[in-house]
């Protein structure tokens, strides 16, 4: 099973709940308020810490650290599902989401990490 997590920068004063939003987001529903993200400048810089990473109609594909991880995304958010990813891999991706002030929303434990 995969550990999701949601990535979307938002404005100070942004109201709605953090699952509300990974909700929206996930149905393909967009949100007024959300910051888009430079979607291209993420994917770009995910096949540069990740060479072999495969990009394919809408999905970048790619293996690390014995796992591997399959990333989707519109221009209000990116979501990573991890698989079998250490947590050291996944703390990795938190800080390059972060350089595009995107933190992190992990529905599995209803956190959203803190803005930069």
């Amino acid at each position: 099973m995969p550990y999701t997590l949601y990535f979307w920068n938002q404005p100070a004063g942004f109201s709605l709940s953090h699952p509300h939003v990974a909700q929206e987001l996930q149905f393909g529903n967009e949100l007024e308020g959300l910051i888009d993200l430079p979607v291209r400048e993420i994917i770009d810089r995910l096949k540069e810490e990740f060479p072999g990473a495969v990009e394919k109609a809408g999905v970048l594909t790619a293996k690390a650290d014995g796992g591997s991880l399959d990333a989707s995304w519109s221009w209000q958010f990116v979501k990573l599902d991890c698989h079998e990813l250490p947590d050291e891999t996944r703390l990795r991706l938190c800080e390059i989401m972060q350089e595009f002030f995107a933190p992190a929303y992990d529905p599995q434990l209803n956190l959203r990490h803190p803005s930069p």
